[in-house]
């Protein structure tokens, strides 16, 4: 501003200084065209808003939803289809309309999933899913920046457009006053001649062009961030999440547990049934300890029960064939958390057909009727009794579950 005061009062002060120079007006007119033109487009101009803001959100927010179907689809759940549809129906609407539609999506698919009775280790793992997705929804409704349309202009540049612009109507009055005088009085040997004026009038034109040159201090413009005062329903205002009481776990429910070594209840049957054996006229093969550990977690009373009515049907088959059983030999064993008892009769095979026909006849004291008890008695440790026969023999096996902490390593 202070390079600008000088061509004023250089000009102001040489009154005498003529403004008739077609050159200067024609650079004042240039110039004040230039500062219009700058002045015009900068009118055009905008502030830049942070919009890469709203796609972090965006993405925050997908992102948790994916992080919740990926959990859902690694557990096998096929509502993860309804659940990632109602997402993108509810995304799809407008703002705020859409903040409404995601939090009632949010409660619907919960209510869902809940409703699935699934583990208690899901449900926690899920709770910090849907908490996340909440999050994620409400950064979604929190405020948007905003900005005027039309910034302020520099006030520099308006400044040195209206000065030029009163330089140019007092140099256009300068001028007609001059020509007028000129033709009125007399000629004066005094008077500055024309090259005079025009090189003041340069002059003042060279410190009109180093004050536009001058850097300035730049003036920035302020951007007014307003925030949202619209009420956005939140996550927490929706009825609350089912509360599932927690129950203890199966450990620590206060069950019978029983530790049965399945093969010294068999020695225990055989023993007692030494009789049966004699009837049959059946010579029992002494049974080497075995190598395994079949302990059972059956109660000793319904071990007991289930091997007598094995070995009757076992000496059933052996009545009830033709031909004549040498002995009988045994075994136990435990493999995969298995633990199996075999009865082989040798010198006797029974095939479906015989054992059929047995079934007929006996009825209630079949072979197959006492495998039935033994099954029943057994029930809820996955019992299964099999046969085979071939090779002279029969053979007749139980299968259960054995104890788990028990189990061979």
């Amino acid at each position: 501003m202070k390079l600008f005061a000088i061509p004023f009062l250089t000009l102001f002060l040489s009154t005498d200084i003529s403004a008739s120079d077609p050159s200067a007006l024609r650079k004042i007119e240039d110039k004040l065209r230039v500062l219009n033109e700058e002045m015009i487009q900068a009118d055009s101009k905008t502030a830049a808003v942070p919009w890469n803001m709203m796609d972090e959100r965006e993405s925050a927010f997908w992102a948790a939803v994916t992080e919740a179907y990926d959990f859902l689809m690694a557990r096998n759940q096929t509502v993860r289809h309804q659940f990632l549809y109602g997402a993108a129906v509810a995304a799809q609407s407008g703002h705020p309309a859409r903040l409404e539609a995601m939090n009632t999506w949010l409660k619907k698919e919960n209510n869902r999933v809940y409703a699935l009775g699934l583990s208690y280790a899901f449900y926690d793992v899920w709770k910090e899913k849907m908490l996340k997705i909440n999050e994620a929804v409400a950064g979604l409704g929190a405020y948007r920046p905003e900005t005027e349309a039309n910034p302020t202009v520099n006030g520099s540049a308006t400044e040195m457009r209206d000065f030029l612009a009163g330089l140019r109507a007092d140099l256009k009055a300068t001028a007609a006053v001059e020509a007028d005088s000129t033709s009125k009085a007399p000629s004066r040997s005094d008077t500055p001649t024309t090259t005079d004026m025009a090189t003041l009038g340069l002059t003042a034109l060279v410190f009109l062009a180093a004050g536009l040159l001058y850097p300035r201090k730049k003036k920035y413009i302020k951007v007014r961030m307003k925030e949202s005062t619209m009420s956005i329903p939140r996550f927490e205002e929706l009825p609350p999440l089912p509360v599932i009481l927690e129950r203890p776990a199966l450990t620590q429910e206060k069950v019978p547990v029983f530790a049965v070594n399945l093969e010294e209840e068999c020695r225990k049957i055989l023993d007692g049934n030494k009789h049966l054996l004699k009837i049959a006229n059946l010579r029992l093969e002494p049974a080497p300890r075995s190598p395994f550990r079949t302990t059972v977690n059956i109660s000793e009373d319904k071990v007991a029960e289930a091997l007598q009515w094995l070995l009757k049907g076992t000496l059933a088959i052996a009545n009830g064939t033709a031909a004549k059983a040498s002995h009988l030999e045994w075994s136990c064993q435990e493999q995969q958390g298995r633990v199996s008892l075999e009865f082989v009769l040798h010198g006797v095979e029974c095939d479906q057909k015989a054992l059929y026909m047995n079934t007929i006849i006996e009825q209630s004291g079949s072979a197959t009727a006492h495998f039935g008890r033994t099954e029943r008695t057994l029930e809820g440790h996955l019992p299964v009794v099999a046969f085979k026969s071939g090779n002279r023999k029969t053979t007749v096996s139980l299968g259960l579950d054995a104890a788990t902490q028990n189990l061979t390593q």
